[in-house]
This record gives C-alpha cells, structure tokens and sequence, in this order.
C-alpha cells in the first residue's frame, strides 16, 4: 500500500518533472479519518461533477504505484461520507471511466490511463440534469417578454453548453491533477493551450 495512504499523509517526493517546488512536501492528511471532522457539509446534486472529478484525480496521484483505492480512502481527501463516494464511483463505473475489484483486495481502479479521459465525458457520465434549465412554468404568453423568452435563452443556453463541451473534450484527468499539484503562483500562468494531447481514438462513455 502507498504509504501515504497508509499513514494518513502525503510522501515528501516529486512526483511531477519539471516543477521547481515539490508538490507534496506539506503532509495532507487524506486518509478515512478525515472526513470526520465538524466542517464537514452535505453535498448537493450540482458538486457531483466536482466530486467527481477530485475522485478521479485522486485515484490518478494514486495510480502511479498501481494502487487499488477504497471508498473510504477517497472520501477522506474529499472529507465526504464514503457512501455518497460510492454513489459517484458506480456512475463512472457505468460510463467504464474506473473498474471495480471485488473480493479480498477489493478497490477501484482507473479504466485507463487518465490522460485519455476527457472531462466532457466524465460530466455525461455523473450529471443528468441540462446544464441550464428553463422556467419549471411555462411564463405569461400574453406577455411579449414572458412569450419570447424561452426561445431566446434556449439559443445562448445551447451556444454555451456547447463551447463548453467543446472545452472540456480537450481537458483530461491528467491536466487537473498537473494543475492540481502545480504552486497556485505558476498555475496563474499556464495558458489553456497546455494541455496534454489526447488520443482521439478513446471509447466514448456507455
């Protein structure tokens, strides 16, 4: 087991090239008893996506020893209940974005490599819900704002969530967690065009 994991702190070694600070120097205490503190909050629907995304980049830090994670193990960094964990962890499961082990050493692993999962498809995998939503009523048509206002948002809606996935087709799990571990004063000027080169070729979620 990664110590880190098993000791309830972060090991004091680099694991990215390049940077001039060492990421992980600071001990983080991200094992299961930390999600037991009292500023601990309930999650809504809409962190799912967040949460999901801090599970998977979690799980990729993790990786790079080939280590089987737990609910409980991923929680503790989330500093959530593992059960709303394994909520999420069963949508990504269902999308084939992680793998399940059952038995002895039972755990979850990445599907694959995380710079071949993009995060448009681990948004389709955990929200259901549209990116924006209209009126739960349908608004006055007597009224010419109340009549046209449902067309007119429903085009800026659709231009949005569109430039939106096209953004997030280009970003995967492996720049979150280089940006992640990246000092907040270098993260500020790293521009959106460095992002790792995806393989186009990659399974689009079930």
């Amino acid at each position: 087991m990664l110590p880190f994991l098993k000791a309830g702190r972060w090991p004091a070694k680099r694991v990215m090239s390049g940077s001039q600070h060492d990421p992980l120097d600071n001990p983080l205490f991200c094992n299961y008893t930390s999600y037991r503190g009292e500023g601990r909050k309930p999650m809504s629907a809409n962190t799912h996506f967040t949460v999901a995304l801090h599970i998977l980049t979690w799980m990729a830090l993790a990786s790079q020893q080939q280590e089987i994670v737990t609910s409980d193990q991923i929680a503790g960094s989330v500093n959530t209940n593992p059960v709303f964990i394994r909520r999420i962890l069963g949508r990504l499961h269902k999308a084939h974005l992680v793998n399940v082990q059952r038995g002895t050493s039972a755990g979850w692993t990445l599907a694959r490599p995380p710079e071949r999962i993009s995060l448009l498809e681990v948004h389709q995998a955990v929200e259901q819900q549209p990116l924006f939503e209209l009126h739960h009523t349908l608004p006055n048509q007597g009224c010419p704002i109340g009549r046209g206002i449902q067309p007119a948002l429903k085009r800026f809606y659709s231009d949005a969530e569109a430039a939106m996935k096209q953004q997030f087709a280009q970003v995967s799990v492996a720049d979150v967690l280089d940006e992640t571990l990246t000092p907040a004063s270098g993260a500020a000027s790293k521009g959106a065009n460095t992002h790792r080169h995806r393989d186009s070729g990659q399974p689009e979620p079930a």
